[in-house]
């Protein structure tokens, strides 16, 4: 029968995490510290013990014998909740993020320390989301989110929208642009500690897309937040729709929309053209196929309109032609590495003298000289 001892010393273990690291969790300093407690040096006091018992997040109940243990909270990979063909993230896309994993943790200690927590989704979700509820309400509570959110951060209807500037800057939320593949767009997580990440497919060659994929993934952060979601090229289910219409909300407000759409005639017209669509994704800096379906989607076309345009649109792109009456250079996502947000984030917190200059060296794991460089 393992001691308590010897079960907290496992816990460490399984979290990854080193003598050091705990030691600092717990306000202390040097990997002694645990060693002692894990040895039987130190008598374990009630105070570290429940410090410790958060920190490796199980109840302390569960450590005696006849408890039962309370769940661990999940990983970055194991909020498992998403619509793919495969049954999970393959091995070797988990083994190329895990790097990154390191670095998220480092950013998010850094922005708790300077004050740049994450958004509160809470503070927008004032209406529960039951799976229960018709489709078209569902997706009225996104988009009600979404207008709530531009509200809550002072974005007019009419302002255009900088996704990467909203979610990394106002919202503190990190953005990570690696290659997912062909197929996959994107996905959001949070790792134990509970910082969250949105990852997107930098190579995609549809700028459009990333900007849709980001607000998204955003998306799920204020609905689905304690799940993993894969964005991908396929079949939807109902939630995915309901994420999509905050995504297009944010992206673009329906009322502005509506009186931009009105305001340039197209209500009068016959037949709404390939070159009016353009015009209007240009100007949102949507797709051509979003466009589309955010104007069906508010009756501003017939079915059989989007039809014509759906099918143009998609013969183009089968065709390579991005140029489908506009361009994209506009649209194109340009996010920092985690790497250099975690450094401009260390270069401030030294600013201010929240971290000294060997906590910046080990975080940004550069020598003084390096850093002398920069500073």
């Amino acid at each position: 029968m393992k001691t308590i001892i010897q079960k907290l010393k496992q816990l460490r273990t399984e979290k990854g995490l080193s003598g050091d690291e705990v030691a600092k969790l717990l306000g202390k300093s040097g990997n002694h510290v645990i060693s002692r407690i894990e040895s039987g040096e130190t008598n374990l006091n009630l105070e570290v013990f429940d410090k410790l018992c958060r920190i490796y997040e199980v109840s302390p109940a569960s450590l005696f014998e006849h408890a039962k243990p309370l769940s661990k909270k999940k990983g970055f990979f194991d909020r498992v909740s998403y619509r793919a063909e495969d049954a999970q993230i393959s091995e070797d896309l988990k083994e190329k993020l895990r790097p990154f994993l390191k670095e998220l943790r480092r950013v998010g200690s850094l922005q708790k320390k300077l004050g740049k927590t994450p958004f509160d989704h809470s503070e927008i979700y004032n209406v529960d989301l039951d799976a229960n509820l018709p489709i078209e309400k569902q997706k009225d509570i996104a988009k009600a989110m979404a207008k709530q959110l531009r509200s809550k951060l002072g974005i007019d209807e009419d302002d255009e929208l900088d996704i990467v500037d909203l979610i990394s800057n106002k919202l503190n939320i990190p953005i990570l642009g690696v290659d997912l593949g062909e197929s996959m767009w994107g996905f959001y997580s949070k790792d134990v500690y509970g910082y969250p990440l949105i990852v997107f497919n930098e190579n995609n060659k549809f700028e459009g897309r990333k900007r849709f994929t980001l607000a998204h993934e955003l998306g799920h952060y204020f609905l689905h937040n304690d799940f993993l979601e894969i964005d991908i090229d396929g079949e939807k289910d109902q939630r995915e729709y309901v994420i999509d219409a905050f995504a297009q909300e944010l992206l673009v407000p329906t009322n502005y929309l509506r009186k931009y759409y009105d305001d340039l005639g197209f209500s009068l017209l016959d037949k709404v053209k390939p070159s009016h669509i353009a015009m209007l994704a240009s100007k949102f800096k949507v797709s051509f196929l979003m466009m589309t379906y955010v104007l069906k989607d508010l009756k501003k076309i017939s079915w059989d309109d989007y039809r014509r345009l759906d099918n143009y649109c998609k013969e183009k792109l089968n065709e390579e032609k991005d140029e489908i009456g506009y361009t994209t250079p506009d649209y194109v996502v340009r996010v920092k590495s985690l790497k250099g947000r975690l450094l401009e984030l260390a270069l401030e917190a030294t600013a201010k003298q929240v971290i000294g200059i060997d906590e910046l060296s080990k975080l940004t794991e550069m020598s003084n000289e390096e850093l002398a460089r920069v500073l």
